[in-house]
């Protein structure tokens, strides 16, 4: 029996390497022949879907699935950073500090992401420097170890995926052979057009549409199509043949396998490195090098943080704030027992994300083997290792938050000036959108460089500069308190969409996609600009960036309704869309390291 093709778009998609390239080479054209094919796939399909060889969601499929065969084009790919309208997101867009949904969609089977992810790397080395005093021939010893390990982590992992590739061109080219297969090899007669015609006629009416010519164009449309399938079936087979060449390819269960063997490599190989490092390590830097092991876990850590905060690198919000050399030294040192803390949590995590990439496969397993029982048990397992990633994300994120926040009530001690500055470059780094420059700091930078301006205009702009820059500080951290608050919902809503279909995302409304506090930052620019259009006048502000406040804002930028102002994306489909739903029954009031 087939399996499930309600979820195999999706699947195909996230799996690694797309398998196409195995095949779009053997139909090269150029841009222009490749634009006018696909305009003459689809008249194939539509004839073929009205005279009943297909029917709508059968033609639907076998469209995305030779966009992608023939021409390597996927249904949903991912954009270039442009909004709906084909516009960059510029420093104003609501969509840099929303779709929170989208950070938080559990991955379907086939993601390896954190899995093929080696935890040490050669350049690691330069965080060991300092911990071996700079000792260059023990320098090139740790560097050889971790090139060791890069090495033999590569091996496994590329044998992992280079299986991963085979089974997916195995099991894509079965199932685009499937849908092929519905279009039958022997011609139509014209006699059956004919008769087709004349039933659609019946049935629809062709309107002013001559039977004679609409039959010649659904007999030239039906050849063709049959003419496409025929090739497209022999590039098939010919891959195909390939693949047995290669001993074929491997088994949903033996993949399971190979990624269990991989998984228990990669616990093997770290717990070497680190017994290789102890040997050749004297016992006095033994303390020094574990503080940089620490470290380096800490930088891994940063990649693919989820949670708003847990890329925060501490050390380096503290070396770029201009503290005395005393304090500095003393933070840090303070720092090394809580780093390890840390690190131990980010381990966590990352065996929890791993632990759903697993259960994730072994659900796609069974769904590739419609084996339903297994289904219905491993989907659970993957809710359940979904929660407790998020869980472990949490806490990796209240951690440093928390420790943030305790240099930062330190500081106040010492200089509450310097610790308002340690405070905003943490946040900055953890929290980015939320802290970025906004229009109306851009727009008094600019009002204060136009030229010959009278002393009181200047004065004036200045003022307005210290009420931007207090009442900025208000927002941003209001908005980052609301980000604290909303994510643990959303990513525990995005856990229930697997069970639900995504009604509790749904039933939170814009709140999936739309940027904390975005109201209240509209509103201070529209504030600003309309202060800066009285103090400066209609002919000044000009000068300045564009903004509606202003009646600067190009035509082409504006939209339509309420709540769509410049720069702002009319927002989100998918979880994020509007729709009716419960509640998420993991959706409780969570909050940490505020």
């Amino acid at each position: 029996m087939r399996p499930c093709l309600a979820s195999l778009p999706l699947l195909l998609t996230i799996l690694l390497v797309p398998t196409f390239g195995w095949t779009n080479q053997a139909f090269a054209q150029d841009d222009a022949q490749r634009k006018q094919d696909i305009q003459q796939l689809g008249g194939e399909l539509k004839a073929a879907r009205l005279f009943g060889l297909l029917d709508d969601e059968q033609a639907e499929q076998m469209y995305f699935e030779i966009l992608e065969f023939q021409f390597g084009e996927e249904k949903g790919a991912e954009g270039d950073g442009k909004g709906k309208d084909g516009r960059e997101m510029d420093e104003d867009d609501k969509r840099r500090g929303g779709m929170t949904f989208a950070r938080f969609i559990v991955r379907d089977g086939g993601d390896f992401t954190t899995l093929l992810r080696p935890e040490f790397l050669p350049r690691d080395v330069e965080l060991m420097t300092e911990a071996v005093a700079e000792d260059p021939a023990m320098i090139a010893v740790i560097e050889s170890l971790l090139e060791d390990y890069q090495r033999e982590f590569e091996e496994k992992s590329r044998a992992f995926q280079d299986s991963l590739d085979l089974a997916r061109a195995g099991y894509e080219f079965d199932l685009v052979d499937q849908t092929l297969s519905l279009i039958p090899e022997v011609p139509m007669s014209r006699e059956e057009v004919d008769r087709r015609v004349d039933v659609w006629n019946a049935e629809k009416g062709l309107g002013r549409r001559d039977p004679a010519m609409v039959a010649d164009w659904a007999n030239r449309m039906i050849s063709s199509l049959q003419t496409r399938v025929r090739k497209l079936r022999e590039v098939i087979a010919a891959r195909s043949a390939e693949i047995e060449a290669q001993g074929g390819a491997p088994s949903a269960r033996e993949l399971l396998a190979m990624m269990a063997a991989l998984r228990q490599a990669r616990l093997e190989l770290r717990q070497v490195l680190e017994a290789n490092l102890e040997s050749v390590i004297a016992e006095t830097m033994t303390p020094d090098i574990e503080a940089a092991l620490d470290r380096i876990r800490l930088e891994h850590g940063r990649i693919d943080a989820r949670f708003g905060g847990s890329d925060i690198d501490l050390e380096r919000a503290v070396r770029r704030t201009e503290l005395p050399m005393e304090t500095e030294t003393a933070i840090l040192e303070e720092m090394i027992e809580a780093n390890a803390v840390i690190a131990d949590l980010i381990d966590a995590r990352t065996a929890a994300r791993v632990e759903r990439e697993a259960m994730s496969a072994r659900l796609l397993a069974a769904e590739v083997e419609n084996d339903d029982a297994r289904m219905s048990q491993r989907s659970k397992a993957v809710m359940t290792a979904a929660d407790r990633e998020i869980a472990a994300g949490l806490a990796v994120r209240d951690a440093i938050l928390g420790q943030m926040n305790l240099i930062h009530t330190n500081l106040v001690e010492v200089d509450p000036e310097l610790a308002a500055d340690f405070l905003r470059i943490a946040r900055r780094d953890g929290f980015p959108d939320q802290m970025r420059r906004r229009w109306c700091e851009r727009a008094i930078e600019a009002a204060v460089l136009i030229p010959e301006l009278d002393p009181e205009v200047i004065e004036a702009i200045l003022e307005l500069q210290f009420y931007v820059i207090e009442r900025l500080t208000e927002l941003q951290a209001r908005a980052i308190e609301e980000r604290l608050e909303l994510e643990p919902r959303v990513s525990r809503a995005m856990v229930d969409g697997l069970e639900d279909d995504y009604a509790s995302a749904k039933g939170m409304g814009d709140e999936t996609w739309r940027e904390p506090g975005f109201e209240r930052f509209d509103r201070l620019d529209d504030e600003i600009g309309r202060q800066l259009l009285a103090i400066l006048g209609p002919e000044l502000v000009t000068s300045l960036p564009p903004h509606g406040s202003l009646g600067t804002l190009p035509e082409e930028r504006k939209w339509d309704g309420k709540g769509k102002g410049e720069g702002e994306s009319k927002g989100g489909g998918g979880a994020g869309a509007d729709g009716k739903g419960r509640g998420s029954k993991r959706a409780g009031n969570v909050s940490g390291g505020k």
